[in-house]
């Protein structure tokens, strides 16, 4: 049987071989095919379904389903597991998806880019901020240079969960700092701080105007004085011959 065992016709006997022959097929290397005889891994399963409404690999179990991968060689053991979350876990290293969607993942996340939802639509009880206050509020969390214990060797700039929560009050926990507040902080204060130097810049614009004022008008008194003084060079000599035409 072109070295494949069918592993079906054992089981369903000679009138279920030309059904097996179809479905399922074990090579001598041991690699099994589904719906295909000519398995390119160890499990192979092929369907037809061009609607996309099959399932092609299903473990189902009374309680929590688990899939383990084991590397023999360095003894790491991955498990995938659904027992109330989805789960991806070595030990407690992993990826975790809650019923709810929410993610967490114990590690670096590392991609090309990162789209937070930000849609308006999406959004409600829309409050007003003062700029200037969250500028005050943001000078008084410490910013400190710091590294995580799991990664010793890698350092970051940035402040405590705690600190943030206590001064903005923003997020769900007082351990983790979201990236959109983290953000809205920043532009806030970006933009209370750039209000502040326009306001300097128009100060700075109007005292230099003032003293170009002041300055022209020192220039004509100048002036003033330089032909008063020419005036009265010109008039002595006047001056003193009616002096000496006197009695």
């Amino acid at each position: 049987m072109k070295k494949r065992l069918v592993l079906a016709a054992l089981l369903m006997g000679a009138s279920g071989l030309v059904g097996a022959v179809e479905s399922f097929y074990v090579t001598a290397e041991g690699d099994v095919g589904v719906g295909t005889d000519q398995p390119a891994a160890a499990l192979h399963v092929v369907r037809d379904d061009t609607l996309g409404n099959t399932t092609e690999l299903l473990l189902e179990n009374s309680s929590g389903v688990k899939l383990g991968l084991l590397n023999k060689g360095s003894g790491v053991e991955w498990v995938i597991s659904n027992d109330s979350r989805f789960r991806i876990m070595n030990g407690n290293v992993g990826m975790t998806i809650t019923n709810a969607g929410n993610m967490e993942v114990t590690g670096t996340v590392t991609a090309n880019n990162v789209q937070l939802s930000s849609d308006r639509n999406a959004k409600m009880a829309f409050r007003d901020i003062d700029g200037d206050q969250v500028l005050e509020k943001l000078r008084r969390v410490p910013v400190t240079s710091w590294s995580y214990k799991d990664s010793p060797g890698e350092r970051h700039i940035g402040p405590m969960a705690q600190d943030f929560y206590a001064a903005f009050g923003v997020g769900n926990s007082d351990k983790r700092i979201s990236m959109i507040d983290a953000a809205g902080v920043a532009l806030a204060a970006v933009k209370a701080l750039t209000k502040r130097l326009e306001e300097k810049e128009a100060r700075i614009a109007e005292l230099e105007k003032r003293l170009a004022q002041r300055e022209e008008l020192a220039a004509r008194v100048r002036t003033l004085e330089a032909i008063t003084v020419k005036l009265i060079q010109q008039q002595q000599p006047v001056l003193r011959t009616a002096a000496m035409k006197q009695p």
